[in-house]
């Protein structure tokens, strides 16, 4: 069956091209070109169905290739970016910033931030190389989070206003140095794979994405009713701000490194 959709594929493929691309002429050099590129395609791509998931522990190489992106699945969402992204405001209020006007404008500059550091690096990459921009954005997020849970905690010690300053300039340079690499973990697993074998390692990156979002869910098993999750942290953030006429005041007991 599947022989014959591929006869039927060819020829209608054959035909269309001959018409839009060959001038009409088979033999137009051209045409050949395109042609023998589709069937290459279709043959890598039948290749690729007779393909399974031992196939990653066959060699040493794709074992590389897997722990690689169960490592890159896991650690976008274990790198600090989670306390970041849900619980910023309770973090600047430990800090003491809790004028709304200066929160949104942190909020937004750090939107835009990331937004100018995905298209600069994305025109840089083939000059500096995916992996130097990894190793930059890993060592980078480790050492500005290091810093500022150093300032918050220091803060909470002894508040000063140059504290949480300094916090807050240490959460933008951790902003970019995260995002730096954020547009590289599709194509660097897909790159770094066979190309038999890259559909079955995109997947394997997105399960390990979800597995890694799965930590604030059983964070009850291990906090019991003191641990928060994002959702209900948002439901407590909406019921606070309709009964308190916009006052927000949503208190956050367990916070975890997840997106």
């Amino acid at each position: 069956m599947i022989v014959i959709e591929a006869v039927i594929l060819l020829s209608i493929t054959n035909d269309f091209i001959v018409r839009s691309h060959g001038e009409g002429n088979e033999n137009n050099e051209f045409f050949q070109l395109e042609f023998a590129g589709v069937r290459a395609a279709i043959t890598l791509d039948k290749e690729q169905d007779k393909t399974n998931w031992s196939d990653f522990l066959k060699t040493k190489g794709n074992r590389k290739r897997i722990i690689i992106a169960t490592a890159i699945g896991f650690f976008s969402q274990w790198s600090g970016n989670g306390l970041i992204s849900y619980y910023r405001k309770s973090v600047m209020d430990n800090v003491g910033l809790t004028d709304p006007q200066t929160e949104l404008g942190i909020n937004g500059g750090m939107k835009t931030l990331a937004l100018c550091a995905n298209f600069m690096f994305a025109f840089l990459v083939d000059k500096l190389g995916r992996r130097p921009i990894y190793l930059i954005s890993t060592t980078g997020t480790f050492v500005m989070f290091n810093v500022f849970t150093i300032i918050s905690a220091r803060y909470d010690i002894a508040p000063q206003a140059q504290l949480g300053k300094g916090f807050i300039i240490m959460i933008f340079f951790y902003g970019i140095v995260f995002d730096i690499k954020s547009i590289f973990m599709t194509s660097y697993t897909t790159g770094i794979s066979p190309y038999r074998l890259r559909a079955k390692g995109f997947t394997w990156l997105n399960f390990c994405v979800t597995a890694a979002l799965l930590q604030p869910e059983i964070a009850k098993f291990f906090d019991s009713d003191d641990a928060i999750d994002v959702g209900e942290a948002t439901l407590m953030d909406v019921k606070e701000t309709g009964t308190s006429g916009g006052e927000k005041d949503v208190s956050v007991s367990h916070i975890e490194i997840a997106k």
